[in-house]
């Protein structure tokens, strides 16, 4: 439901449902009237970090939010004690390597 969310807040016209998608989820734990996103008052790119935020409540720990992060080619910025590593979407290591099966079984492949 939040990645169709995503769709429609992307798409020109769609923020009603993507609205009402976001309301959805967020109401399997959340009561309406206690909730403290208004949901109704988002648009735009707000509509959009509050679903990209809700995406990551609801997935935490399952490996999907790196997926979205080169999806949507953003930097993965990680926070160490002594330094800050960003790794932007033109670092070679911003990609996965080709697996080494189809290294062995497609010659045609240049690394």
């Amino acid at each position: 439901m939040l990645d169709l969310a995503e769709c429609y807040a992307n798409k020109a016209g769609g923020e009603a449902t993507a609205k009402s998608l976001l309301k959805q989820v967020r109401g399997r734990s959340v009561d309406a009237a206690t909730d403290p996103l208004n949901i109704d008052n988002l648009s735009g790119d707000a509509l959009k970090e509050a679903i990209y935020n809700e995406k990551r409540l609801e997935f935490i720990g399952e490996g999907i939010r790196g997926i979205d992060i080169m999806r949507r080619g953003e930097h993965f910025i990680k926070v160490g004690e002594n330094e800050t590593i960003n790794v932007g979407p033109s670092d070679e290591k911003y990609t996965w390597p080709i697996p080494q099966v189809e290294l062995l079984l497609n010659k045609d492949i240049n690394k």
